[in-house]
């Protein structure tokens, strides 16, 4: 949400053209993220940071309306925020942002005709499911979405190199147990849905791989005027480039 001061923010905290969270986390505690991110932060807002918290991938919609292809999103109404806002009318969509506390009742009245709003499991308590029949996954607009621990600087100052040592170790610890939890939960979510008698799409490849394309060079633009974007994301893109076949060596059948 941050992303209106500098959109550099959301190669961070993801946006649809990033890797999923397990890419991320790799890019961040293995591959130099961390180090940038706190680089960033420091140099533009004079803050110390770090990750602490990381969703998985979101759900895309709930939505009244069924949405699978390309053809489906056109024209489609449905609330969001962030890079997602700009990024999605290249779909077609008529992608719009309200408050918070506005959403459950426009997605009731059909002002809106679906939402986006967290992954499948924090989506349960907010009720979007009594109102909106279909579940569509995957979160293409938000594969991954780490939060971030922001400290004064003269706060950060003051504290021992140990203590400063254990609140990182902290704040990694939560980024990991957060995944995990979530992770875990999302599995039964989706079968609670199931069997509260939602529907279940899962997205066209071709929506899949549209939606990526868009970010890429939605990123790319950015990246033109923006020093620190520029940066950020060549360091992104290098990385998912290493990573490319990651999928023949980790990935087994499981089914």
């Amino acid at each position: 949400y941050d992303w209106g001061k500098d959109k550099t923010t959301v190669l961070f905290g993801g946006y649809a053209g990033s890797m999923d969270s397990e890419r991320m986390l790799h890019w961040i505690y293995e591959a130099g993220g961390l180090e940038l991110w706190q680089q960033y932060n420091e140099e533009r807002f004079g803050v110390i940071s770090m990750p602490c918290f990381t969703r998985t991938a979101e759900a895309f919609l709930h939505s009244r309306k069924a949405v699978k292809t390309l053809d489906d999103l056109k024209g489609l109404k449905f609330r969001t925020a962030g890079a997602w806002l700009e990024i999605s009318k290249g779909l077609g969509a008529a992608s719009v942002t309200m408050p918070g506390g506005e959403v459950y009742t426009s997605l009731e009245r059909g002002a809106i005709d679906a939402t986006e709003w967290g992954t499948l499991y924090e989506n349960k308590s907010v009720g979007f499911h009594k109102i909106a029949k279909y579940v569509i996954i995957p979160g293409i607009h938000q594969p991954t979405a780490p939060f971030e621990l922001v400290i004064n600087k003269k706060a950060w100052g003051k504290l021992s190199d140990r203590d400063k040592k254990l609140v990182a170790l902290a704040a990694k610890i939560v980024t990991f147990e957060s995944w995990t939890r979530i992770g875990h939960e999302d599995a039964k979510a989706l079968e609670f849905y199931k069997k509260q008698g939602n529907e279940i799409i899962v997205l066209d490849a071709s929506v899949q791989k549209k939606a990526k394309q868009l970010a890429i060079s939605w990123a790319r633009e950015q990246a033109k005027t923006n020093p620190w974007f520029d940066k950020v994301l060549k360091h992104q893109l290098a990385f998912e480039k290493l990573w490319s076949q990651a999928t023949h060596y980790r990935n087994v059948i499981s089914e």
